[in-house]
């Protein structure tokens, strides 16, 4: 069997981790960027170092952990400042990233990717697969999930390109709007149909 990669992109909120879970229990072999993402900001890395070098020790729990609640609405209400850290941390990920899609084996390859059109890493990935919720469903999931007002889950959303736009570069959409069954079964559809090209 040859080795397929997948990007598994969307929005936030928009249900990628239900289906990045399912194809891992299906037999993908994973690449979890938002993993990676708290992987190269664990205390004394290099990725923690620079962001406490980016913004200060304002960022850090007292145990010198990252405080994430505190950078999330530094960077989500500052363009700038969302920039600083891109610039700082990218580089990081992206090595990461490509390093564990080189080791993986051959089948499918489901790189669970929220940036992937805005960092320009289309060129890591064979297909693109576009996990899409209309934006009431994510401001009610974000509200819920990360405890914002109306204003902080808007602001997470705009933050990132529309999934409008990333509608148009997608291979393959599955729609989350709906119940979780349903886009499980989109989900297990979608991944027969990519692991018998792989």
């Amino acid at each position: 069997m040859s080795k397929i990669t997948v990007g598994l992109t969307g929005g936030i909120a928009s249900g990628k981790s239900l289906v990045f879970r399912e194809w891992l229990k299906l037999g993908a072999i994973g690449v979890d960027c938002d993993l990676i993402s708290r992987e190269v900001v664990l205390p004394g890395t290099n990725g923690l170092k620079k962001v406490v070098r980016a913004f200060g020790e304002r960022v850090l729990n007292p145990d010198r952990t990252l405080n994430r609640g505190i950078l999330g609405k530094i960077i989500f209400s500052d363009k700038r400042m969302r920039a600083a850290l891109e610039s700082a941390l990218h580089p990081i990920i992206i090595a990461e990233i490509t390093k564990r899609i080189k080791e993986s084996g051959p089948g499918l390859v489901v790189v669970d990717i929220p940036l992937l059109h805005e960092a320009n890493l289309e060129r890591l990935v064979d297909k693109v697969v576009l996990v899409w919720a209309n934006q009431k469903v994510r401001i009610a999931r974000l509200k819920k999930r990360n405890q914002l007002n109306l204003k902080e889950a808007r602001q997470r959303i705009a933050a990132q390109w529309p999934l409008s736009r990333k509608k148009k570069m997608a291979h393959y959409i599955i729609n989350n709007s709906g119940s979780a069954a349903s886009t499980l079964k989109q989900a297990r559809a979608l991944f027969r149909q990519l692991k018998n090209n792989a």
